[in-house]
């Protein structure tokens, strides 16, 4: 490896200076606290300050600068790579950006090149003699000087190791590079972290270092004119080494978490997905840090400097909890993908709801009405529910936040006829709610657009064998009903979805996230075109009958779901604990390892 390093800087050298020298390769170290040390090159010190918090990395990338701004389109990035794995390793460096107009134009390696010194010179001069001249036809005469001068060496002709960058022929990073990287990650247990919708057209050549030795790099990028992007840097070892030193979001949020999702948790992957994060399970840090109104809180996407909108529900700094929903963009059924919360910004203001990352974007079209607390409507449609005398919105512990409770016949909450929110038509739709039961036994209806007009409706309700049964009719003889197979004769919280496919005729229902259901009869010829004037109501039919007695939770009505994203919703739900994995508070900024961002501005 130390000759194969040699003959690669040779031709370096040679390009860059005009002639082959001899050199070596400029191996650093780090002090007792993992620093690089310093380095001076053409009288300019460089020292690197900048890195991110390391998990689970041991390659740790360190940079001199939080923000590049040399020049219009171009700007130099000076790099040192830690070793720290406690074997020596093979390295490459590659820079990942957002597409290919923004680039490493090429990577330059620090060396030790031998310099001759010159020789240093001293004239000495002598008098040899002093003669009487007399000059013809002169009666006068005159004295001359002669003088006899030498030079006379002072200091030899040395030579001197002085630290040059030198240009790298650079790697093509093709798919026969990356299948490397992944094999010689598989030496370890590291957790290559997401180079989704990055580009990584380069890397540099291999360069080997023993433990606790560093290599300095310095890369020349490019950019559009004027840009201000954001891009991270990768090193990969031949012994499974990584290192990692990814963008943040925004300087002025100074703290983050990381927030992990299992992909095991996931039957498929699902697009567009609210994830629900309960912020009591967030480190200390968040509740020291954040704004007590909660209103610095952002999310980014998996490649950690994308926004994304998010509803937060509510949030008491006295009691650390709090609930939040955010939209995600993809969420993986087979590779864990993680997101990540910022906050730590006394400036930040609330985002409207209306506003790009505002609550109203976390809920898309397909959503016709979501109550947390089963009260007001958290989309754009503005579905708010209308109270009962002696309902109170909220103010009961539920599975998710908060919840409303029906205590008595009267109970229930109107959400009106939605502007036709509620009216599906032929098309498929869903209904879903957490519930708690207080009684078991009776006939009782968590929720229905229905009454007994028969007018063509649906419902979910509870038959007096404590089984959920769900279906539509449109008179007293055309009927079409279907009862899940398991009974709900608890006082547990249940989450219960029942959906109608758009492709199929049929009702599914789901309790806990497994489908139940079973067919109980069908008669008469069936209207499946589900329109009506009926409001739409939680705690009892439309007709004021069969009152629900005990909580509901999380009430939402919509189009398009199947069953394999009620699994995943209700895997999140029950149990953020196990759905979601969280990480360490990070630091942007103060404290011995600042949190580092890469961008050009």
């Amino acid at each position: 490896m130390k000759n194969k390093q040699r003959t690669k800087l040779a031709a370096a050298v040679a390009t860059t200076i005009g002639v082959v020298a001899t050199f070596t390769l400029f191996i650093g170290g780090v002090d007792k606290a993992g620093v690089p040390d310093p380095i001076t090159v053409d009288g300019q010190t460089i020292e690197f300050t900048w890195t991110d918090e390391n998990d689970k990395e041991d390659l740790i990338i360190w940079t001199d600068q939080e923000r590049y701004s040399q020049g219009l389109s171009s700007a130099e990035v000076y790099v040192a790579v830690a070793n720290m794995s406690g074997v020596e390793q093979d390295i490459e460096l590659a820079g990942y950006f957002v597409n290919e107009r923004r680039y490493i134009k090429d990577i330059e390696v620090l060396v030790e090149v031998e310099e001759i010194v010159p020789a240093e010179y001293e004239t000495v001069c002598v008098e040899s003699e002093i003669k009487q001249v007399k000059l013809k036809g002169d009666t006068a005469s005159s004295t001359a000087e002669d003088l006899k001068c030498s030079e006379k060496i002072t200091k030899k002709e040395t030579t001197q190791m002085v630290n040059k960058w030198v240009e790298l022929p650079s790697q093509q990073n093709d798919l026969f590079e990356v299948s490397k990287d992944l094999v010689k990650l598989a030496k370890s247990d590291k957790v290559r972290k997401s180079v989704d919708g990055y580009i990584a057209e380069k890397k540099s050549s291999e360069f080997s270092i023993k433990d606790r030795e560093v290599l300095y790099y310095k890369l020349n990028i490019v950019y559009p004119a004027g840009d201000d992007g954001n891009f991270f840097l990768e090193a990969i070892g031949s012994e499974g080494g990584y290192g990692h030193l990814d963008p943040w979001f925004d300087t002025d949020w100074t703290k983050r978490v990381a927030i992990t999702i299992d992909a095991t948790k996931v039957p498929s992957t699902q697009t567009s997905f609210p994830v629900y994060v309960d912020l009591g399970e967030l480190p200390a840090g968040f509740h020291t840090n954040v704004k007590s109104d909660g209103c610095d809180i952002r999310v980014v996407e998996s490649d950690e400097t994308t926004e994304t909108a998010f509803e937060l529900v509510d949030y008491d700094a006295g009691t650390d909890s709090g609930e939040l929903h955010f939209m995600a963009d993809s969420i993986s059924g087979s590779t864990d993908t993680t997101f990540y919360i910022y906050y730590g910004n006394a400036g930040a203001s609330c985002y409207a709801t209306t506003a790009t990352y505002g609550a109203e974007n976390v809920w898309p079209s397909n959503y016709k009405l979501v109550a947390h607390d089963v009260g007001a409507d958290s989309t754009s449609n503005g579905n708010d529910g209308t109270a009962s005398a002696g309902v109170t919105i909220g103010g009961v512990t539920g599975q998710v936040g908060e919840a409303t409770a029906f205590t008595v016949a009267s109970n229930n909450v109107n959400f009106g006829e939605g502007a036709g929110d509620f009216d599906f038509g032929a098309g498929g739709f869903f209904v879903s709610t957490w519930l708690k039961r207080t009684r078991t036994g009776v006939i009782e209806t968590a929720l229905a657009k229905y009454s007994a007009g028969y007018p063509v409706s649906y419902f979910m309700r509870f038959a007096t064998d404590d089984k959920i049964f769900v279906g539509s009719r449109s008179n007293s003889s055309r009927r079409q009903y279907y009862i899940s197979s398991i009974a709900i004769d608890d006082t547990d919280w249940h989450k219960v979805d029942v959906f109608r496919s758009s492709a199929v005729s049929s009702w599914r229902i789901y309790i806990d996230g497994v489908d139940r259901t079973t067919l109980s009869s069908q008669d008469g010829a069936w209207n499946d075109n589900f329109e009506n004037g009926e409001d739409f109501f939680a705690g009892q039919t439309s007709g004021g009958t069969e009152t629900f007695i005990g909580s509901l939770d999380g009430m939402r009505v919509g189009i398009d779901m199947d069953g394999n994203w009620i699994t995943t919703e209700y895997n999140n739900q029950s149990s953020v604990a196990t759905f979601i994995t969280v990480g360490a508070e990070e630091d942007n900024g103060g404290g011995s390892a600042p949190r580092r961002i890469i961008n050009i501005n």
